[in-house]
């Protein structure tokens, strides 16, 4: 992620209301640092970057199973970023919510040789029961606007995604089989993957990447206990 304006999202099964749970985001392979990742912290979303660290006000809701979770943030300065979510298991609209911090400034990211992009544990936020990731993405430079978040549910397909109107995602990686592809505008390499197992609560979600292929609904979306990291 460049030391700019930036959205990550994903498509997350929350499996505790109150476990802090990561979902994903961009660290250093020692995983002593960590530039923007999405997080759960009790009963709200939380951009773990490195400074401060960002919540969302307490909006979120308690109830498990399947959310779009986003974390947007502008370029320039120290400002407030945005937390987006719906829940997508019986969806009813979404909540959009500044933070309740500011984000203490931009931050260029760890560069291509020790950083990685991560699902799952990213070494702090760590949590016991099984969680479920479909799909996760990150747009660098660009600050989804709420509208275009929304975007990201109305046919609960991955080629919505990459369609965006803000812009095909940088970085995007459908979660539905053993070695993950990045099907982004500036796909990563995978790397490592631990704690993987083949079942999984599904979503109602068509996994069509782009787009260009036939469409194929995913009867085993993956449980990643641990983590994936792929290198950048």
């Amino acid at each position: 992620m460049p030391n700019g304006a930036g959205t990550i999202a994903a498509l997350f099964n929350r499996q505790s209301a109150l476990a802090s749970q990561d979902v994903t985001g961009l660290v250093n392979t020692g995983l002593t640092n960590w530039y923007h990742t999405l997080t759960f912290l009790s009963d709200r979303l939380f951009d773990d970057d490195g400074i401060v660290g960002t919540l969302e006000t307490p909006t979120f809701s308690s109830t498990t199973g399947w959310y779009i979770i986003v974390v947007t943030w502008p370029s320039g300065g120290a400002a407030l970023e945005r937390f987006h979510h719906v829940y997508q298991t019986t969806p009813a609209g979404w909540t959009h919510s500044p933070s309740a911090a500011n984000n203490g400034g931009t931050r260029a990211g760890p560069g291509t040789s020790v950083g990685a992009w991560r699902i799952g544990f990213m070494g702090d936020n760590n949590h016991t029961s099984s969680t479920y990731y479909a799909l996760v993405a990150a747009w660098a430079g660009v600050a989804l606007s709420d509208a275009q978040c929304a975007e990201l549910s109305v046919n609960n397909k991955t080629s919505d995604w990459w369609n965006n109107s803000g812009g095909n995602p940088t970085l995007l990686i459908e979660c539905n089989t053993s070695t993950p592809v990045d099907i982004g505008a500036n796909p990563s390499t995978f790397s490592s993957i631990g704690g993987l197992t083949l079942t999984g609560a599904d979503p109602t979600w068509t996994f069509d990447g782009r787009g260009t292929g036939a469409a194929a609904i995913d009867a085993n979306v993956k449980k990643f206990p641990k983590s994936i990291m792929r290198s950048l």
